[in-house]
């Protein structure tokens, strides 16, 4: 074979190399670049083995043995799939973040890469189709690799992040106000940072912020002098976790609004998930501030290691009475040690009341009156993507709880749907994730409350959704419809063909883009 053909594949073969590590570095983002996670999501899901690209590519590589020229069709192969991935990652959701992390991830990728060509080369020039096939194949595990080695320097530039915004920390004046819970915390951290910053300057971390590193970027970058209260989103992704952020910021007070199946798959057990929430508790307790606790989402067993806090619920100081879910919002009494209050409140869904009521009592607790309190949250602008009512022109409502996606929620979601309807009624969603051994029993229960309610069911990603599937298609009435579709993009071409005037549609969840890639193969 001429020299210059083989030149010409290798060197095209590592430039498309360079196209995929940065495809495969967008989906080791998103699973926050934890190599347990990402091998999953990508490894186990056929990435690793990527037959569409390499099995033709032995092909190309035997036929070249007695065509040479043949090996010219591994150039459309790589250009093809370089096209591809550049799509894909052009209309993603969450788009790359080219931080300096990744950056370096890239780097020594990009090096790794290039040695393996290099060996390659040097030691089994006459068969380079068939070690290009067999990087591409390993280009998963590389990324894996670069991110081990460069474990050291991230380390170091890690400690001097969280020192610095410990330092700062330090100087500030601000009380610090935790809220976890296994779902409705960004709610609630958005429901009481509107409350507060009725009377003070609050900082809270914004969207869905609430790691460690997340939490000192937004210290670093956005605490001042005046803030009088920063209010802290903290996530368990393993025990410890929320026990790192509180030996970050040392809360004075706290909120656990939920202990249950969310993150089932990463705890295993409700019990587990209970310890890892209630670190935030010990930190609260050892300060002796105020802790609130949502009664009704979290088991009595758990409820009794903070006997010092407050709980909202039925039979307590603290409760909610008489809910109404109207077009507008949402209307209730919160009753706190034996006053009543009516409140209305520009939200959509019951779930969230138990979020407001949250939110009412830590501001009661800092010394916020009850009228100011009211008076704010009935101004409460709708939180993005959690079920947010949107009113279209032709007479078109969209509720968008894209968010994410708990049991409650979910429930709460259909329920809305069923209270909007006009005339047609659309469910979109590609179901719950990280719900482990329990995700079959919660999705069939779901595909049977979606099945009274929904008269198209859009259902993303159908082959981890079969026991919703099943449930609907058992409980639905006849003229129901259920459209299995591959891919969110898919999902909303055919809303784009077929939503009508009287329409009320429900999107409910959206997964990361790591979720729906096996589409891409």
């Amino acid at each position: 074979m001429p020299f210059e053909l083989m030149l010409a594949v290798l060197l095209s073969a590592f430039v498309f190399c360079g196209f995929r590590l940065r495809f495969l570095l967008w989906l080791f983002q998103q699973d926050e670049y934890e190599a347990s996670s990402y091998a999953k999501t990508v490894c186990l899901k056929a990435r690793l083995l990527d037959k569409k690209l390499v099995l033709p590519l032995v092909i190309i590589g035997i036929g070249a043995v007695y065509f040479p020229w043949a090996a010219l069709l591994s150039l459309a192969l790589f250009v093809g799939f370089a096209w591809r991935e550049i799509k894909v990652m052009q209309s993603a959701k969450k788009k790359l973040a080219v931080t300096n992390r990744a950056k370096r991830i890239y780097s020594v990728s990009i090096i790794l890469t290039a040695g393996l060509f290099y060996l390659s080369w040097v030691i089994v020039p006459s068969f380079f189709i068939f070690t290009s096939a067999g990087i591409i194949f390993f280009l998963p595990l590389v990324l894996i690799l670069a991110n081990i080695l460069l474990f050291p320097l991230e380390a170091y530039y890690r400690k001097g992040f969280i020192k610095s915004a410990k330092k700062k920390l330090s100087a500030s004046s601000a009380r610090i106000i935790g809220i976890t819970g296994s779902y409705g915390k960004t709610s609630t951290k958005h429901i009481l940072a509107h409350i507060l910053s009725a009377g003070a300057p609050v900082l809270f971390t914004p969207g869905s912020v609430n790691t460690l590193m997340g939490v000192c970027r937004i210290i670093n970058r956005d605490l001042r002098p005046e803030h009088k209260f920063f209010i802290v989103e903290m996530g368990a992704y393993y025990p410890g976790s929320i026990r790192r952020l509180c030996d970050l910021v040392h809360p004075d007070d706290g909120i656990i609004t939920a202990v249950g199946s969310a993150h089932y798959a990463r705890f295993k057990t409700v019990g587990n998930v209970a310890k890892a929430k209630f670190e935030l508790a010990e930190a609260v307790e050892e300060k002796g501030g105020i802790l609130v606790l949502n009664k009704a989402q979290i088991a009595p067993e758990f409820l009794s290691k903070a006997p010092s806090a407050v709980i909202v619920g039925e039979g307590e100081d603290y409760y909610c009475e008489s809910a109404e879910q109207t077009a507008e919002g949402l209307s209730f009494t919160f009753v706190a040690e034996g006053q009543k209050s009516r409140l209305e409140v520009p939200l959509f869904g019951k779930h969230h009341i138990a979020n407001i009521a949250l939110a009412v009592v830590m501001a009661l607790k800092l010394g916020v009156p009850m009228n100011t309190i009211a008076a704010r949250i009935r101004s409460l602008p709708q939180i993005e993507h959690r079920l947010e009512v949107k009113r279209q022109t032709g007479n078109i409502t969209i509720i968008d709880d894209a968010y994410n996606s708990n049991v409650d929620g979910f429930r709460s979601a259909i329920e809305l749907l069923g209270n909007l309807r006009q005339d047609r009624t659309i469910l979109m969603t590609p179901g719950m994730i990280e719900m482990g051994a329990l995700h079959d029993e919660l999705h069939s229960e779901l595909g049977k409350k979606a099945a009274k309610v929904a008269d198209i069911a859009l259902i993303i990603v159908p082959e981890r959704m079969q026991a919703f599937i099943k449930a609907f298609r058992d409980n639905a009435p006849k003229d129901a419809e259920l459209i299995e579709l591959p891919t969110r993009t898919e999902a909303f071409a055919w809303l784009d063909k077929n939503l009508i005037a009287g329409d009320t549609l429900l999107i409910e969840n959206d997964l990361l883009d790591n979720y729906e890639s096996q589409a891409y193969l």
